[in-house]
């Protein structure tokens, strides 16, 4: 689809930078929480430094504060660096989506935003622009579109007009929804 062929209807809105920003590095917390080694003190306290509890969900909440977690607990939100990575398609930080069957690692945001201060958070909040509106809408209906493919061999069998996994899929949609609410 052309970009200039993308019709944005009237009944939406769009995330702010600044809400897409913020959404990020939440994001970003419970990524460094689910998937890598960094100490949870020192994601708690730049939460804290940076004013991101307020923007948790109730179950987010729980993950980020618990002493300890679940296996399960890790890889059910390790999944949210896919909605991650829409959020920093979003902005600007990676340069296009990945494949639907190819899940990211936060490589790039993670260049954009450590090392894990709030000067830097501060930094990066001042900094962010949204792509152009038509664009992450056309993105929108390329997610929704191998979501429902996903979820079609789910329900129907079959294969998907191109290779698709269901949960990428999944969060990516989640991630991009979000932004058009």
């Amino acid at each position: 689809v052309e970009l200039s062929d993308v019709e944005i209807p009237e009944d939406f809105e769009i995330m702010t930078a600044l809400e897409v920003g913020m959404r990020a590095l939440v994001l970003f917390g419970i990524y460094l929480r689910s998937c890598t080694v960094t100490p949870r003190k020192e994601i708690v306290q730049w939460f804290e430094n940076n004013d991101l509890w307020r923007l948790l969900s109730p179950n987010e909440m729980e993950f980020m504060k618990a002493e300890t977690v679940t296996k399960q607990q890790l890889i059910n939100f390790s999944w949210h660096v896919e909605r991650l990575h829409v959020l920093s398609w979003a902005l600007g930080i990676s340069s296009e989506l990945l494949s639907p069957i190819d899940q990211w690692t936060a490589n790039e945001f993670e260049r954009a935003l450590l090392p894990l201060n709030a000067h830097t958070a501060k930094r990066f909040i001042s900094s962010v622009k949204l792509r152009d509106e038509s664009e992450i809408f056309s993105v929108a209906e390329e997610i929704e579109n191998y979501n429902w493919q996903a979820r079609n061999v789910d329900i129907r069998g079959g294969d998907t007009e191109v290779p698709v996994d269901r949960e990428i899929t999944q969060e990516r949609h989640h991630a991009i929804n979000w932004i058009l609410w």
